[in-house]
């Protein structure tokens, strides 16, 4: 599949696995319930994989977005992260812990 979409005929490819780059999420949700525990968590995983590639920075404006969007949700405080999260080269964002307070 890759080697037709090579630049130059005959160069060599090299291909390689990404790493996770983990990201920890401490949310406050109203309601706090488990059913929009699960929308926000859904929807923050759709926004890693919109968001979370490689050399991206995911910003808590798109992180706070994601968790607006989920249904059932109210309102929320987005604890941590409070900064900008920096994805590295040959990294992918993933959702690790989810803390909700």
């Amino acid at each position: 599949y890759i080697e037709p979409l090579a630049p130059v005929a005959g160069a060599d490819i090299y291909v390689f696995a990404p790493t996770q780059h983990t990201v920890n999420f401490q949310i406050r949700l109203n309601p706090d319930t488990a059913t929009v525990r699960y929308a926000v968590e859904t929807e923050l995983r759709s926004m890693m994989l919109r968001d979370g590639g490689p050399e991206n920075v995911l910003k808590p404006s798109r992180i706070s977005e994601a968790i607006s969007i989920a249904t059932g949700e109210y309102s929320h405080t987005l604890v941590s992260p409070a900064a900008d999260i920096t994805i590295g080269k040959g990294e992918v964002g993933v959702v690790g812990t989810i803390s909700w307070n």
